[in-house]
């Protein structure tokens, strides 16, 4: 509930004397509690156009669709597969499956690796399973005997590493970990989801049709092995998983964070990014890109007025900082 939050920010404007900013940033992709959404706030992010139209429909006028906020790992270029798997120690030449619940593992994770074994038994595939601190299932894991390629890891922090090594992803629906795969372009199999909120992202990764859901351990491990057997399926949602990802959803939120702080809609490096990413790339010069629009030339001069630096002094500073990079 924003309510208590937003009533402190009113408190809170009194005793300061000036006004201070609130912004609500939604983490569900596909569906969320009318909580996440008050008129009252400055911003309001969501993830995703379904979530914008029901910030709207509540009331909310001041909605921005920036994709959900993820690691800097996952918004930068990615590696190989072959790569990711000889860094992470993996057999390079293997179809390899990807099954996680986060950072506590989730319930039926031992049934849901043993199904999938015994379906990819005596394939070219092997099984990389992350329980995250659920040590009691890693250790039962790790001391059986599996008829494939097996690696049982516990807690780990370069989980984009092991997803730019995998085929497919196994996980429950939930929004953080999509969104990391959308972005690697990774298929997903949802293996479940709690009730509420987690059905829509069920439903949003459905309709990009970037995976599907398997209601149980069974139907998990045919789903898995009929994907694996058609490469065509698996290239289509990679690319529409790379369609619907939106890597860059944190520095764009805080870089519109930052331009509420400080009395500007957007910053500047917001705008000039945005201006490079209208321009072909082909023909990409900052004065060049400027011209591809009035619109935005008007925005990026109403952006810099709020600043002392000169406007050419601070292009060229831009420049050679990268922020148009």
């Amino acid at each position: 509930c924003q309510d208590v939050p937003l009533s402190a920010r009113t408190w809170l404007e009194k005793v300061l004397k000036r006004p201070v900013k609130f912004a609500t940033v939604v983490t569900d992709l596909g569906s969320a509690h009318p909580m996440w959404f008050d008129k009252r706030v400055d911003a309001c992010f969501v993830p995703t156009q379904r979530l914008a139209k029901n910030a709207k429909y509540y009331g909310v006028s001041n909605v921005i669709n920036y994709g959900l906020p993820l690691r800097r790992e996952f918004s930068q270029k990615r590696l190989s597969k072959d790569r990711a798997r000889k860094k992470l120690g993996l057999d390079r030449n293997s179809s390899t499956v990807l099954v996680t619940g986060g950072g506590d593992g989730f319930g039926s994770l031992e049934k849901i690796v043993d199904a999938v074994a015994q379906e990819l038994a005596g394939s070219n595939a092997q099984l990389v399973v992350i329980c995250g601190r659920n040590e009691e299932v890693r250790k039962r894991l790790e001391s059986r005997t599996w008829p494939v390629r097996m690696e049982v890891r516990g807690f780990v922090s370069d989980m984009n590493l092991y997803m730019e090594a995998s085929d497919v992803l196994l996980t429950k629906a939930g929004p953080g970990t999509i969104a990391e795969a959308a972005a690697l372009g990774l298929p997903v199999l949802l293996t479940g989801f709690l009730p509420g909120q987690e059905r829509g992202n069920v439903l949003w990764v459905r309709e990009k049709n970037i995976g599907e859901l398997a209601k149980s351990p069974q139907r998990a491990a045919t789903t898995v092995s009929k994907w694996l057997r058609d490469q065509d399926a698996l290239v289509e949602m990679s690319r529409n998983a790379k369609a619907a990802a939106k890597p860059k959803a944190t520095d764009r939120i805080a870089e519109d964070l930052m331009g509420l702080v400080e009395g500007v809609q957007r910053t500047a490096t917001g705008v000039l990014r945005d201006l490079k990413e209208r321009a072909p790339s082909a023909d990409w010069t900052l004065y060049g890109a400027l011209n591809s629009t009035r619109s935005a030339v008007a925005e990026l001069r109403d952006t810099l007025a709020v600043r002392s630096v000169p406007l050419e002094a601070w292009m060229t500073s831009a420049l050679r900082r990268g922020v148009v990079a």
